[in-house]
């Protein structure tokens, strides 16, 4: 159920201009965890330690250089605050994605697989069926 709803709690975030920088499954809070209300959950976001606006991204060096590597990769170019706010869009995506796939394959975080490392550097994020 919250991979049902978290989707929708990072679009309102990201919609109002912010992004998260640090998301993951710690970052996620459900309402119940009974399973009989599982139609009723709802997943909210917090720890925006890292969290950015568009406005605050309009000096490339106080972004932290993973990011700004991700950006460049994506085709953003110079300081083109929209491009890397877009990076910074995907990236939580992205995290989210991998928080999915840590709960859905606990087996593998338990015996030590980094699962975004899996994902980019062994399938080169093409993880198409």
């Amino acid at each position: 159920a919250a991979m049902r709803t978290a989707p929708d709690s990072l679009a309102w975030v990201h919609a109002r201009g912010v992004v998260h920088g640090s998301l993951s499954g710690a970052c996620l809070l459900v309402n119940t965890t009974e399973e009989e209300r599982a139609g009723e959950v709802h997943t909210k976001l917090f720890n925006f330690g890292f969290a950015s606006t568009p406005d605050l991204l309009d000096s490339t060096a106080a972004l932290p250089d993973e990011l700004l590597l991700i950006a460049r990769a994506q085709g953003a170019t110079g300081g083109s605050v929209e491009a890397i706010a877009e990076a910074a869009r995907r990236e939580d995506v992205f995290n989210l994605g991998i928080a999915f796939a840590q709960m859905m394959f606990p087996s593998l975080v338990e015996k030590g697989t980094d699962l975004r490392r899996l994902m980019v550097d062994v399938y080169g994020n093409d993880m198409q069926l």
